[in-house]
């Protein structure tokens, strides 16, 4: 899965997009956990830690996240 800010498509292979609104960063040292709300769906999305300053993503930032069908994993 892919995440962006806002709301601009990129022009990528991924065809499922869904917007959303950072609700939770975790950092780690090689790696932050967002947890995006989408339509009151919760995504967890991992990036390095610079992608996370280049993004400027955090708590409250408007997102969109980008992934393909065969990247989809149910939890139940």
């Amino acid at each position: 899965m892919t995440v962006r800010p806002g709301s601009a498509a990129a022009t990528t292979s991924a065809r499922n997009r869904l917007p959303g609104r950072v609700v939770h960063v975790s950092e780690g040292p090689e790696r932050v956990r967002l947890t995006v709300d989408a339509d009151g769906v919760a995504l967890q999305v991992d990036v390095t830690p610079e992608a996370a300053l280049d993004l400027r993503l955090a708590v409250g930032s408007d997102v969109t996240c980008e992934f393909k069908a065969h990247a989809v994993e149910l939890l139940e």
